[in-house]
């Protein structure tokens, strides 16, 4: 049995309806306005290089929305992919307004305070597990490694681990300890880094001190502008450029 990976695409496609089928793998556009999601790109050419690359991989569906800039992200889609390939399908959200200065606009701030009550949702994750198999039975997703979501990578993890878990079966045949015991061996560094990283993420994005907020920010800066090699404001490069079905080569 062979499992063809194909990088961004390995995950498959889901089918919507008859004449819609998707790659499950898509793209998330906010990432190309400026911080918080609002004004230009620094570089926009760069931005379009982004887009055009996304298609090149057969990515066929990308989300956006009219208030990401506010208009920038759209007009970058339209700038890079038109005239739009048969195939790509652009999802929007529509009703959200922000103002110039890149506030949200008061029609949808008034609706928090008619509500009597606001729930808070508890956050977990777990310590990153050594060991995931025990006889037959292994672990897959937030069951082997549960994780907070400021990388968001839950999803992303358990789709790597079901692709491995298939080829490493296919792979050894008959031996399913071997086959467990590889599919282990090359999942878990990778999801404990993950989860360790998700969870110094959380206490980046949630300092109390204005003081150490603004170090933190003035430290990313000079990271991005001066730094060398991963720039990224986590240094998290890593997690974004795996190639799962390389890995398994």
């Amino acid at each position: 049995m062979e499992i063809p990976m194909t990088g961004t695409t390995s995950a498959g496609t889901v089918r919507l309806a008859d004449d819609l089928v998707l790659t499950r793998m898509g793209y998330g556009a906010i990432q190309l306005a400026g911080p918080m999601a609002w004004g230009p790109p620094r570089d926009r050419e760069a931005a379009q290089s982004v887009l055009r690359a996304v298609v090149d991989l057969g990515i066929t569906h990308i989300d956006t929305s009219d208030y990401y800039g506010p208009h920038v992200v759209n007009q970058l889609i339209r700038e890079a992919l038109h005239p739009y390939p048969d195939d790509l399908v652009i999802v929007t959200k529509v009703g959200a307004v922000r103002g110039a200065d890149a506030a949200w606009n008061p029609a949808l701030t008034r609706l928090y305070p008619l509500s009597p009550r606001w729930y808070k949702w508890a956050l977990y994750d777990r310590d990153p597990l050594e060991r995931w198999a025990k006889g037959r039975a292994t672990l897959l997703g937030d069951s082997a490694h549960a994780m907070l979501p400021y990388l968001g990578q839950g999803a992303g993890m358990a789709i790597e681990d079901g692709c491995v878990l298939a080829a490493m079966i296919a792979r050894h045949g008959e031996d399913l300890d071997a086959a467990l015991s590889a599919y282990e061996r090359l999942r878990v560094p990778r999801t404990k880094a993950t989860v360790l990283g998700s969870r110094a993420r959380a206490k980046e994005n949630h300092l109390a001190s204005p003081w150490a907020r603004l170090k933190r920010d003035v430290k990313f800066a000079l990271r991005e502008r001066f730094g060398s090699g991963d720039t990224t404001a986590f240094k998290v490069g890593w997690l974004y450029e795996y190639d799962v079905g390389r890995e398994m080569r």
